[in-house]
C-alpha cells in the first residue's frame, strides 16, 4: 500500500515496488507549502477524474499512476471503493494526490492534527 509520510518540511508519497511498477513512477516527495488541503473521504474511487496515462487501472478495482484532465494531472494509488485521502496541491507537478487509506496511515492524521 502507498503511504503519505510527513518528513519535516516535506510530504513523502511512498510506494511499494509493485506500486512503482504499476504506476510507472517511483516514490516522491513534495514540499508541505505546496499542500493546500488534505481531506479524508469515505469512497476515494468517486473522486477520480480524467484519463489514466501512464499507469495501471481496472474500473472499480485499482487505479495506479497518473490521470490527466483539462491540462492538469493527479497521482493516484486507489484501491476499490475504500476510504482515503485527497491531497490538493498548488505549484506542483500534480493538482491532487489520491491515496487509499491503510492501517499505518494514522501517521498522516497525527501530523495533520499537530
Amino acid at each position: 500500500m502507498a503511504f503519505l509520510i510527513p518528513q519535516g518540511r516535506y510530504l513523502r508519497v511512498s510506494l511499494s515496488r509493485k506500486e512503482e511498477l504499476g504506476a510507472l513512477r517511483r516514490s516522491f516527495s513534495l514540499r508541505l507549502d505546496q499542500v493546500i488541503n488534505i481531506a479524508r473521504v469515505d469512497d476515494l474511487w468517486v473522486h477520480l477524474r480524467g484519463i489514466r496515462a501512464p499507469g495501471t487501472g481496472f474500473p472499480g478495482v485499482i487505479m495506479l499512476g497518473t490521470t490527466r484532465y483539462q491540462g492538469k494531472k493527479d497521482f493516484n494509488a486507489v484501491y476499490g471503493h475504500k476510504p482515503g485521502f485527497v491531497v490538493t496541491l498548488e505549484g506542483c507537478e500534480f493538482a491532487r494526490i489520491l491515496i487509499t487509506e491503510s492501517e499505518g496511515q494514522t501517521t498522516l492524521e497525527q501530523a495533520d492534527a499537530n
